[in-house]
């Protein structure tokens, strides 16, 4: 793919996870700019940032200083449209943004969500004793995740799933929406289930099929966990 790169119908945006700040990020938003013409692929790190409207009001700012045009028009809610590549957290925080219930700021017009062990269920490490709000934010049965996965709140766009087998920071089958599995992977012994997977060929190769609108190689619907 590298070889022979291909244009993507819209631009990705690269959302961070909880502790990352920037590196795998940046590292994933460059692994998927040498398969993909146009974009622009942006990325975006929730370093300092209190809860998940700061993050929310981070993504918005960085498009606004350094791609202003995907904002949009001043009286649409949206967004451009975009395809939203997330890490972890940020899975959450692009479901977040895509709500219409905001009171203030733009809508994220997601037309496609790939998430990489995201906790869309909730993360196990998360409920361990914190004041911080982010944390809070995605413990299993908290008031963000219960507004989330409400009926009225599952995504409309097609939301695509990656685990690595072994992740106890957030668990494989709370990596997918409800009702759902993610698509999973063996890990290696020798590195993180949880912080390789941004990392992990093969999830990045699916997703960039996908991009590029080629066959996948992942398959529906995804295998039992075993």
């Amino acid at each position: 793919m590298a070889d022979e790169p291909v244009s993507t119908p819209r631009p990705v945006l690269v959302l961070g996870g909880y502790l990352d700040p920037g590196l795998l990020t940046e590292v994933l938003a460059a692994d998927l700019e040498e398969v993909l013409l146009g974009g622009p692929v942006i990325s975006v790190s929730f370093s300092m940032t209190a809860d998940f409207e700061s993050c929310r009001q981070r993504v918005l700012s960085e498009l606004g200083a350094h791609h202003p045009a995907l904002l949009g028009s001043s009286d649409s809610a949206d967004t451009l449209p975009v395809d939203v590549v997330a890490i972890s957290m940020g899975g959450l925080v692009a479901r977040y943004m895509a709500l219409d219930d905001h009171e203030a700021g733009k809508r994220l017009d997601i037309q496609r969500l790939f998430t990489i062990s995201t906790p869309h269920q909730g993360a196990t490490w998360a409920m361990l004793p914190s004041a911080n709000r982010k944390q809070t934010h995605m413990r299993p049965g908290s008031e963000l995740l219960e507004r989330l996965n409400s009926e009225a709140n599952l995504p409309a766009y097609p939301c695509y799933s990656y685990v690595r087998l072994r992740d106890s920071i957030v668990g494989p089958r709370r990596a997918a929406l409800p009702g759902q599995t993610a698509w999973w992977v063996h890990s290696s012994l020798w590195q993180s289930p949880h912080l390789g997977a941004p990392g992990d060929p093969r999830i990045i190769a699916d997703i960039a099929r996908r991009l590029r609108g080629e066959l996948a190689y992942a398959t529906s619907p995804p295998a039992p966990l075993p």
